[in-house]
Order: structure tokens, then C-alpha cells, then sequence
């Protein structure tokens, strides 16, 4: 008695119907790819000791408020 499991002539059959062009995909990565993944990437925030753990003003939303408010005084003064 043949084991259906382990008969395979039917599988290779409608596998032999199909013809796939599989493209050549690069392991190695670029220098440019490379550099461009690089300049990409996230970055961490440099003032992020200056934002509070908890929701409220700090100096990282009030300093570029007061900056730009300061724009228009100096223009009338000077």
C-alpha cells in the first residue's frame, strides 16, 4: 500500500505549470544605500534633559516663544 502523504506526482505536476522569474536581490547593501540609511535614521532629541516627564510648559516650548516674540520688539527699538 503507497502512503498518500509521501506521494508527491501530483504536487509536482501543478508546480511544473507555473513558471516564476525570480529577481536577483543584492545581500550586500551599497555605499550609497548604506549612507543614505545613515542620514535617515532617528535621532535622539540633545535637549531631551530639558523636557518634563509630566504634560506642562517647559523650556524647550517657552524659549522659541519668547524668541519669536522678541523679533518684532527689537525691530521697533532698533
Amino acid at each position: 500500500m503507497k502512503n498518500k502523504l509521501h506521494d508527491h506526482t501530483e504536487l509536482d505536476r501543478k508546480l511544473a505549470e507555473y513558471d516564476v522569474d525570480v529577481p536577483y536581490i543584492p545581500r550586500k547593501k551599497s555605499r550609497w544605500s548604506r549612507l543614505v540609511h545613515y542620514l535617515a535614521s532617528p535621532a535622539d532629541n540633545p535637549v531631551n534633559f530639558l523636557a518634563p516627564v509630566r504634560p506642562s510648559f517647559s523650556l524647550t516650548s517657552v524659549i522659541p516663544v519668547l524668541a519669536a516674540a522678541s523679533l518684532p520688539i527689537t525691530a521697533i527699538f532698533f
